[in-house]
């Protein structure tokens, strides 16, 4: 197959053998463009688009041994004998297959028959060994999937667990409530004043957790809210929330679970570490934006957040929950997840497609 190149002659005169640019999986001969700005002042540079990607032909065979066929061919093309081959990711699998088979196999290319069976054999026996290495990746790919998908299928189960313990929860403060609504028709029946006073005020902090329960109209919600707004009080948190529940009507009862109670994890591990109790603040917003569903969750964090290479806080240095489960619960839906700190606060932003 010949792939689709871009070529840039060198800047400066040279002997230099040329180089070529080979892309990964998804990508494009344009992915490699800042290293061909700094190469072409000195080689011939050479970016290809692999078979299946950007301008190239598409095909149903996918694999190494044709990636690798692919690339000797548009070097036969571009009549380069010899090159550089530098490749990234997908594209280095493919520039190590092409290595594998044509430096121990061209120097019997020519001659007689003799020489052309020990180069179809040994060209054979290459491409078997690149296919056992590429069934070996796969299967490693395989075990780091299952793996990270039962780590999020654990998270995801006591998120799960806390929210059968907060219903319950919720339970019983409504039979309470019920209780002194009891105990409030009997104290108007009572006579003394200064009883009534001391009745009424023992009532009043019983009533206060109830106020803690959350109306968003999405009962998962409510519920998750009501647990973590009982759990601010006790720890001197201040939790606001305007939140439109209906707007994740669409979505399953684990996936509320998985997304709003993990970025609430670790808003409030996060504040809980701040010794002054008036800056425990957390804010949380879930509202409807040019046909998106915002959930946003805010909370004061004086230290800088650093991230690391996967866009996520670095352990240790903000909360302790892992909010890969949130990003993936976003990816389901085709949403996305962002990370912000400025200014001594620390937002976690979950966008959705809005569900009509």
């Amino acid at each position: 197959m010949k792939l689709n190149v871009r070529a840039q002659s060198a800047q400066n005169l040279h002997n230099n053998s040329p180089i070529v640019l080979v892309h990964g999986l998804f990508g494009s001969l344009d992915n490699l463009g800042i290293l061909a700005r700094d190469l072409v002042a000195d080689h011939d540079i050479i970016q290809v688009d692999m078979r299946n990607h950007g301008l190239s032909p598409r095909s149903e065979e996918m694999n190494y041994p044709a990636m690798a066929q692919d690339l000797l061919d548009t070097l036969d093309e571009h009549h380069i004998e010899t090159a550089t081959v530098i490749g990234h990711s997908m594209g280095g699998k493919a520039v190590m297959a092409l290595t594998a088979f044509a430096v121990s196999n061209l120097s019997f290319a020519n001659g007689s028959e003799a020489n052309m069976n020990m180069f179809y054999i040994r060209t054979l026996v290459d491409l078997a060994g690149v296919l056992i290495l590429t069934v070996q990746h796969e299967q490693l790919r395989e075990a780091a999937l299952h793996s990270e998908l039962a780590e999020l299928d654990g998270v995801l189960h006591r998120q799960y667990e806390q929210y059968k313990q907060s219903k319950e929860n919720i339970r019983l403060i409504n039979r309470r409530y019920h209780k002194l609504k009891m105990q409030i028709a009997a104290i108007r029946a009572e006579r003394d004043h200064a009883k009534q006073d001391v009745a009424l005020a023992a009532m009043e902090s019983g009533i206060r957790q109830y106020e803690a329960e959350n109306k968003t109209g999405n009962p998962v919600l409510d519920t998750l809210l009501t647990a973590k707004s009982l759990y601010c009080q006790q720890h001197h948190i201040t939790m606001t929330c305007v939140a439109d529940g209906h707007l994740l009507d669409f979505l399953e009862t684990g996936e509320i679970c998985t997304i709003v109670g993990t970025a609430l994890d670790n808003a409030t591990e996060s504040v809980e570490t701040e010794p002054d109790h008036e800056k425990r603040l957390i804010r949380v917003a879930v509202y409807a934006q040019n046909g998106f569903v915002m959930l946003r969750f805010e909370n004061y964090c004086a230290q800088e957040v650093e991230l690391g290479a996967d866009g996520l806080p670095r352990r240790n240095t903000h909360g302790g929950s892992d909010l890969r489960s949130v990003r993936a619960a976003a990816e389901k839906r085709g949403g996305t997840m962002t990370l912000h700190w400025e200014n001594e606060w620390f937002t976690l932003r979950v966008l959705l497609p809005q569900k009509s």
